[in-house]
Formats: structure tokens, sequence, C-alpha cells
């Protein structure tokens, strides 16, 4: 596909449908810095089988234009407006407001125009009566001339205007799809409805829930001897069990039940694993894949990536910061690891140039992503 039949393509409806849809889904913000103009959508990958709009929505990212430009390692430079003088995009000429004006100044002229080449054949009219050869002559030169500039302010309105034919198409799309969106939102909000209330309707009238609450176990109160083995009584064990099977409920009193239990010592058997144990601190949550395209788009996620490190760099405080696409202070992604957690950690020289699997929460620190390294098994080579 060459240049010319990608731009055309680009301007296709199906085109500017996709690209709304795109910006509406990812907030209609750059997912590399914080700009909201002049806003662009990049395909991450091209295949010559597919058109534009064919690709998923994975496939996309929303960049703004000094964005788009950078990751294509073109030089980003600003337009002035020829109207006004403030800094527009490349892509145009005039400023929207400019741009208006414009419109209505060649609207007038042109027929201001009108009027002139009407009055002018109006004395041309007169003038072939007379003998006057030579005024004739001027009056017709003048009206060609006239003319000519007619139709030249006429192609440049019709360019302006078709400017803005495309802008009301794209927001006319952009209207069409929001209503569409809406239609789908309140169709699957009468969907979830059917199938939710029914639900609500057989768990509050079960008859389980039912079962009198207010009932006290008959609990065996008798003081004992500390160094005997104390069990619950039958009677108690078979509450425990029944409040246990009906609610739910933990059997070790710590559930705020109204009702006070004798706690139960503990016997000479070992208890083993239990549910209430405290998770431990290493055990490793999910972390969602991504690429380096889309850290901005996931602060404050845990996060999984691969990329390889470009840098390893010692600061003066003690910390060593990994960082990854480029060296400090071009880089996009820093690891940090504080001095106090640097035993957990071997040689972290050797991990220049490496291919590395890194996992953690992404979080933003003076404008640059950065992930807090903790634990070695956040860190994999690949």
């Amino acid at each position: 596909m060459n240049k010319e039949d990608y731009s055309n393509y680009l301007n296709h409806p199906k085109w500017q449908q996709k690209r709304d849809h795109i910006l509406s889904k990812y907030g209609k913000k750059c997912s590399r810095c914080p700009s909201t103009n002049n806003l662009e959508v990049h395909h991450k990958t091209y295949s010559v089988s597919k058109l534009p709009w064919e690709y998923p929505d994975e496939n996309f990212i929303v960049l703004c234009e000094k964005c788009h430009r950078n990751h294509h390692g073109i030089e980003y430079t600003l337009n002035r407006c020829k109207g006004c003088g403030r800094e527009i995009s490349v892509k145009f000429d005039y400023c929207l407001s400019c741009h208006n004006n414009l419109i209505e100044e060649k609207e007038k002229e042109k027929n201001d125009l009108d009027k002139k080449i009407n009055h002018l054949e109006t004395l041309l009219g007169k003038s072939t009566n007379s003998s006057n050869q030579s005024e004739t002559n001027q009056l017709k030169k003048e009206i060609a001339s006239l003319k000519r500039y007619k139709e030249s302010l006429e192609k440049i309105l019709t360019e302006l205007k078709k400017i803005e034919e495309f802008k009301d198409s794209v927001k006319e799309s952009q209207k069409k799809l929001e209503s569409k969106v809406n239609f789908l939102m309140k169709g699957a909000g009468v969907v979830a409805g059917i199938i939710i209330i029914p639900i609500m309707i057989f768990f509050l009238w079960t008859p389980e829930h039912n079962t009198n609450r207010d009932q006290t176990p008959i609990v065996n109160t008798t003081t004992v001897n500390p160094k005997e083995e104390v069990f619950p009584t039958n009677s108690t064990s078979n509450y425990f069990r029944e409040r246990e099977t009906t609610d739910n409920v933990n059997i070790d009193g710590k559930t705020g039940s109204s009702i006070k239990q004798v706690p139960t010592p503990k016997s000479n058997k070992p208890e083993g694993n239990t549910n209430t144990s405290v998770p431990s601190i290493t055990e490793q949550p999910t972390y969602k894949l991504i690429s380096i395209d889309d850290l901005y788009s996931n602060m404050g996620n845990k996060i999984q990536i691969s990329e390889r490190i470009s840098q390893v760099k010692y600061a003066d405080n003690g910390n060593v910061y990994l960082n990854i696409g480029g060296i400090f202070p071009r880089n996009k992604l820093s690891l940090v690891i504080f001095k106090n957690d640097l035993d957990k950690f071997g040689e972290l020289q050797n991990y220049e140039n490496k291919l590395l699997k890194i996992k953690g929460k992404l979080l933003m620190y003076k404008d640059k992503p950065q992930i807090i390294i903790n634990y070695n098994w956040q860190l994999q080579e690949i």
C-alpha cells in the first residue's frame, strides 16, 4: 500500500469511526504525556492484508502529534497561524477561529464582487448605445478581470468549506457512535436487571435464612483444671456446625456475632495450614502484561513488562536505578532498588544490556514512570 492510498484510506468514514472509538476508549488524551490537544491514533503494528480500521483495539495507541512524531524519529516543529500568529499544528495554516473568520471575509468579498460586476454590466449596456467605443472596451476588460478573480475566490471558498464539511462529518459520525454506545449501555443495564433481580429475590426468600438466630446455645461453664484438655460440649459443637453450614460463620469467635462463645483451648495436635493464616509477603499477585508504549495508561496498576536494561546507575544516596528505553534522563522507565534491599540481589551491574522480565506496581515520580523493586523475584533474566 503506497502513501497516497494510505492517506485516502485515512479519510474514509470507517477509519474516522474507528479513530473516534479509540479516542473515546482511551480517554481522549495522550498515553505518553498529559496532552489532550492534536491527538492522533497510532498503529502499533501494520499488516499488508489489512485496512487501517480492520485491526483490533489493542493494536492502537493514542498519541499527541509531538509524541507521535518523536515515536517515528521525526523532529517536532510548530507552525504559526497566518492570521493571529499563535502556535498551531504543522498540518494547518490557520487556527480554527481565524479559519472561520477567513471564510466570512471571503464570502463578503465575493458578494461585493457580484455587486460590482452587476453595476459594471449595467454601465456596459448603456455604453454600447453610445459612440464611445474606448469606454466600452475598458468596461469589458474590467468585468473580465473581476470575473477571473471571482473564480479564484470561489475555488478558495470551496477548499475552505471542504474542511468544514469534513469536520461536520466527523462530528456526525462521533454522535452516531455515541448514540450506539448509549443504546448498548442501556440494553446491557436492562439485561443485567433481568438476570440480577430474580437471583436477589431467590436468595432473599430462601428458607435457610429464616433460622432462629436468637437461640442461645448451651455452653459448659464449669470451672476446669487448666492442665486438662477441655473440649466443647456436644450441644455447643452441633450449634456451631449448624451456624457454619447456614451462615458461613467461622467458629473462632471473630465474626462480630452477639453470641458469647467459650474459646476452646488448643489441643496438643498440630493444626497445620489454615485458611486464616496471613499470606506470605513474597506471594505474587496477578500482573497485567503490557508493552513499553502502554506505561502512561497503566499508572497505579500491577504490571509485567519484558524489556532490555539500557543503564545501571548507582546514585550518591546508595540507591540503584535500572533504566529502560535509554540512559538517564532520556529513559522511558526506571526500576528503583533502595539501598536497604541491595543485599537481596547479586551484582546488579551484570543486568546492563540484559533482557529482563519485570513485575511490579507502576508509579509516577517527577513525571517519569518507575517501578520499585523490593524482591529478587521481580527481576527474571530471559
